[in-house]
């Protein structure tokens, strides 16, 4: 019914505003049956709290968590901005010793410059804070005989499954998780580990038929 699936809305959202995150985007559809599509900001400490408080929302047809390790660009960021601060110092000095107009307005240029680009770089430091403090979490709801939208990496194997679990009764929820800081490493050689047994039972059959078409 569609009060239970606004429900589920308002609860998804309520449960970021909870956590001390908000909602950045909330959309619905339908008439009848009914699709909707959240995407939330919570503190990355609090992400599996909220990863487990939306799966009491519905049952959840999908599931995908993401990050990224950004060490390295805070490393390299805040050598650089660093380097463009004693450089800035520098070309300071300078202007302060000029001797005439003309060498203190190439030097104020020079100076400008620098300091655009540590502006910049310090924007850049900022925005990978926000990434690393706060998880994107995107959360797909839809009533039972609704479809929800895959996400845009969704492969043909999810879509199969939502076509299979789409008559169920209730509010089904797909949840697509972005954790925004790191995936660790035994992740990584799980996901390889059972790809490659998927794989396993069409890999002798395929290089079979290469040898074949080769003969």
């Amino acid at each position: 019914p569609h009060g239970r699936f606004r429900s589920a809305m308002d609860a998804a959202g309520q449960l970021a505003t909870r956590l001390g995150g908000f909602v950045t985007r909330q959309s619905s559809s339908g008439s009848r049956v009914h699709t909707g599509m959240l995407v939330l900001r919570v503190p990355a400490a609090r992400f599996t709290q909220a990863r487990l408080g939306l799966e009491r929302l519905g049952r959840a047809t999908h599931e995908s968590v993401s990050g990224q390790d950004v060490t390295q660009q805070f490393v390299d960021l805040g050598a650089r901005l660093e380097n463009l601060r004693s450089q800035q110092a520098a070309l300071r000095r300078l202007m302060r010793r000029a001797q005439t107009v003309s060498d203190t307005i190439r030097v104020q240029n020079v100076l400008q410059g620098v300091e655009l680009q540590a502006e910049q770089t310090q924007g850049d430091l900022d925005y990978l804070h926000n990434r690393a403090a706060l998880s994107t979490i995107t959360v797909s709801l839809a009533e039972a005989g609704a479809r929800p939208a895959p996400p845009a990496h969704a492969s043909a194997l999810w879509r199969a499954g939502v076509r299979s679990v789409h008559a169920a009764t209730g509010v089904v929820t797909a949840v697509i998780v972005g954790a925004g800081i790191v995936i660790p490493i035994a992740i990584l050689v799980l996901l390889a580990v059972l790809i490659g047994r998927l794989a396993a039972p069409w890999a002798a059959p395929l290089a079979a038929r290469g040898r074949r078409l080769k003969g």
